[in-house]
């Protein structure tokens, strides 16, 4: 009885678990490349205005 409400309750936790882990890396994905285009957009705005000065 207690393997039983253990599979049944490993069966209900893993779901939640790749998906706890699935979003992980999502959001771990979208913070990189938005600190890539961040990095991007201020280095391209220095570029540009370091060019005004000149």
């Amino acid at each position: 009885m207690t393997s039983l409400l253990f599979l049944s309750y490993m069966s209900i936790d893993l779901p939640y678990q790749i998906s706890l882990e699935f979003s992980r890396t999502l959001l771990y994905f979208v913070y990189t490349s938005l600190k890539d285009t961040i990095k991007a957009i201020t280095f391209s705005n220095f570029s540009s205005r370091k060019e005004k000065i000149h």
